[in-house]
């Protein structure tokens, strides 16, 4: 059989077997050479697949929408759906005034459950499930486009609080990795100035009125959960480190490096509520665990016993190192 072919478009994508020390799912704990190919060039042409489906509208995957509660879709495997991928739902309405046919986005939809469908053609195979994540009745017969992205989110706002200022945080998607839909990896981080009195030294020297500037960052894991179609509720847990610092530190007086730090955990949950589909307004809440206190020296001893992070900032002391946090979040 002949076929005519014609040149649509090309991409390229660098992929290095480094990226693989540890494996993908359903392979092997060590590669061998073949299979590590096999690995790199199926990731290489996914991603290629993936920009070319960006800016090619015939090669983006379409499906009609067959059930409403929860949406599924005859597609899985065999169309490259992964879980959390984004789909939009289109209603076509005829305009008798000008006797044409538009699509109008009714709704967005992420994969939640894909099915493996790789070996069946005969067009009988079960349906991936899906959950929305923007406002829209959903109709059978309505027409799902796949919607690329690149998983990225971004947060910008306020915490409040005794451990607060302005903060930061990016995250990627998750859930086509390991198959749990709305799972976040994220890296946070946050600035606040605050003024502390009576406040001592390494050598337990009561100290002036201290004007501290605090930087922090951590890294950590968020489950989101659709409350509704419009919200969301993601609680996280995460891992950072908090340095601070004073312009009348100097000459490793009042601390070795002239800087305090300490490890922390922080944990809570945000709310996030859509504006759009890829844009929300956040509110949540979270609490701090800091640990021992340290300098540029190493852990700090007062009468030979390490001292916690509120030995110096008592507001950082377990039951009050809470915030409220306020932002916009940004999806990409």
């Amino acid at each position: 059989m002949n076929f005519d072919l014609e040149f649509v478009s090309q991409a390229s994508a660098p992929v290095s077997a480094q990226d693989f020390k540890i494996p993908p799912p359903n392979y092997p704990a060590s590669l061998t050479q073949d299979q590590l190919l096999e690995v790199v060039l199926q990731t290489g042409l996914d991603k290629c697949l993936d920009k070319v489906e960006k800016n090619v509208e015939e090669m983006k995957v379409k499906t009609t929408l067959y059930q409403t509660h929860p949406p599924r879709a005859k597609i899985g495997e065999k169309e490259g759906l992964r879980v959390d991928q984004c789909y939009f739902a289109y209603e076509y309405i005829y305009k008798k005034r000008t006797k044409n046919t538009k699509a109008i986005r009714r709704s967005v939809i992420r994969a939640k459950q894909v099915v493996d469908n790789r070996g069946v053609a005969t067009g009988s195979s079960e349906l991936s499930t899906f959950y929305q994540v923007a406002s829209g009745r959903l109709k059978n017969g309505f027409t799902l486009q796949q919607h690329n992205e690149a998983g990225i989110g971004v947060y910008v706002g306020n915490e409040f609080g005794n451990v607060g200022g302005a903060s930061a945080r990016i995250e990627k998607r998750g859930g086509g990795a390991v198959s749990v839909p709305a799972v976040y990896l994220f890296l946070e981080g946050g600035m606040q100035q605050k003024t502390y009195f009576q406040m001592h030294n390494k050598f337990n020297e009561l100290l002036p009125n201290q004007n501290i500037n605090f930087l922090r960052g951590d890294i950590g894991v968020a489950k989101g959960l659709r409350l509704i179609k419009i919200l969301e509720l993601a609680p996280y847990l995460s891992i950072g480190l908090e340095a601070a610092k004073s312009r009348d530190w100097t000459n490793d007086a009042q601390f070795s490096g002239n800087v305090l730090k300490s490890m922390y955990f922080k944990y809570g949950a945000n709310l996030s509520l859509n504006l759009r589909y890829n844009i929300q307004v956040v509110g949540g809440i979270g609490g701090y665990l800091f640990l021992i206190a340290e300098d540029g020296g190493g852990e700090i001893t007062v009468g030979n016993q390490k001292v916690n992070y509120d030995y110096f900032f008592p507001d950082r002391a377990w039951g009050k190192a809470f915030s409220s946090y306020v932002g916009i979040r940004f999806q990409f």
